[in-house]
């Protein structure tokens, strides 16, 4: 909170608006994995299920950025 009341001005001046320092992605992407989360049925293994959730959310993400990469 310190850094929008005492350097608001500053980010403008420097970068044009704050929308740039937005966590609307951020938040999205929280809600996404909560989501995904609480429908998998395999939650109850702890760290592990994370880490199956971050790969898939990275899979997604590379199939993404590399369409030409899934020939079917």
């Amino acid at each position: 909170m310190h850094l929008f009341v005492a350097h608001s001005h500053e980010i403008v001046k420097r970068h044009g608006s704050l929308n740039a320092f937005s966590c609307q992605g951020l938040e999205k992407l929280n809600h996404v994995m909560t989501v995904d989360y609480f429908r998998s049925t395999n939650h109850h293994l702890g760290v592990k299920s994370l880490v199956q959730l971050m790969r898939r959310y990275n899979r997604i993400l590379w199939f993404q950025h590399n369409p030409g990469a899934c020939h079917f």
